[in-house]
């Protein structure tokens, strides 16, 4: 480049800096495209990208940071491939619309988180897609809502927000009866809890921000499965533009390294917080996977039992503020799966959005909180509990 002026100089890439390097930690590609030495190397990188093959051209269609952190998913799921899109929404909305069009049926968990709620109830029948609510507990249920023209079954393992525990096989069994794809979210507790393919789903996806990522700086989704089905899927996240930013997906990857052992703690301490929170005087009812009275669905299924809990306290919304307000230690937040602890008012938060009609079928009252309990000391996190439930 010395021949060249300085201005050219500045605008230009240095090539090959490193060669031989090989650093100890994933690289990130952030280009949005490639240069090329001749058209004719072009034209054979879109033609591999285009037959499968691992050629990246351009960003929308492949990147190779983000298609290291769709192996290591792939691995964790224990799936044939898997597939990272911007969100956990997006991962919901790509499954949806490569397998449902106008006029075709779905089937969904009675109770969902607050934004799927969102999707199925409002947005979904947009697209003239219809839906029926079910709950998974009632297997004949199940069989009775499937219709010919049924092409999707999709639940949350647990499903928000009392932690109910679906029979995967079970359903799945129905599921392939009729020829329906069996979709699960799994992003309530990860695949270090549960690898739900392995229950014979067809597909899991999950938001990647949450467990995965373990420490809330970054936005991201996944759907793991055949890569027959994820062809589908595959094209329209591209045309959709539900892209995974590959500095998200390199953060994913950090946290992916560490899930394992910040699972077995999120495990541990929620099961803590689970035993003092059902025996507190302030508190009516507890929902958490790992409680002994929980059915025996979860223990068949679930390695370990995950971070989450929800809890109703013998009050009222006021009550309910009170109690969020006196928090001192932990935080009061939307989202989970960070090493922190975060709580959250269901009824007012995550489900603002959700009709009041919709939150009383749910169940979503005043006096109903999430926990999302995170990796601190566990007389520390017990402590603060104990202090905030005394306003109540």
């Amino acid at each position: 480049m010395g021949d060249f002026s300085l201005d050219t100089q500045a605008s230009h890439i240095q090539e090959n800096p490193c060669p031989d390097a090989h650093p100890i930690s994933e690289v990130v590609y952030s280009a949005n495209s490639q240069i090329y030495s001749s058209i004719e190397e072009y034209f054979q990188s879109c033609s591999n990208s285009f037959s499968g093959e691992e050629k990246f051209y351009y960003t929308r269609m492949g990147n190779p940071t983000n298609r290291m952190l769709e192996q290591k998913i792939a691995s964790l799921e224990n799936s044939q491939d898997a597939l990272v899109v911007s969100s956990g929404m997006a991962a919901l909305a790509c499954t949806f619309f490569a397998f449902c069009n106008n006029g075709k049926h779905v089937i969904a968990s009675k109770t969902l988180s607050a934004d799927k709620e969102i999707f199925l109830e409002e947005y979904i029948p947009k697209f003239f897609l219809r839906v029926d609510r079910i709950d998974f507990q009632d297997l004949e249920s199940l069989k009775s809502a499937i219709r010919p023209d049924t092409r999707i079954v999709f639940t949350e393992f647990p499903s928000t927000p009392f932690a109910d525990i679906p029979d995967l096989e079970a359903i799945a069994q129905i599921v392939k009866e009729k020829q329906v794809l069996f979709v699960v979210d799994n992003s309530a507790v990860s695949p270090s809890c549960i690898r739900i393919l392995d229950y014979h789903a067809d597909i899991v996806i999950a938001s990647a921000s949450k467990y995965l990522s373990g420490s809330s700086d970054c936005l991201g989704g996944y759907i793991a499965g055949n890569k027959a089905l994820l062809s589908q899927i595959e094209s329209h996240a591209m045309m959709l533009g539900c892209i995974l930013s590959p500095m998200d997906a390199s953060s994913i990857l950090k946290g992916s390294k560490t899930l394992e052992i910040r699972m077995e703690k999120h495990s541990q301490n929620a099961r803590e917080v689970a035993r003092f929170l059902q025996t507190h005087s302030k508190v009516s009812q507890v929902f958490y996977p790992g409680l002994e009275k929980h059915p025996d669905l979860a223990k068949k299924q679930m390695r370990r039992w995950g971070g989450m809990i929800y809890f109703i306290l013998k009050t009222d919304l006021q009550g309910s503020i009170r109690f969020l307000n006196n928090i001192r230690l932990c935080y009061l937040g939307f989202s989970f799966g960070d090493s922190m602890t975060i709580l959250e008012h269901l009824s007012s938060m995550s489900y603002l959005g959700v009709s009041f009609a919709r939150k009383n079928q749910i169940g979503i009252t005043d006096s109903l909180i999430r926990i999302s309990v995170g990796l601190e000391n566990i007389d520390d996190i017990l402590r603060d509990l104990d202090y905030a439930l005394r306003a109540v």
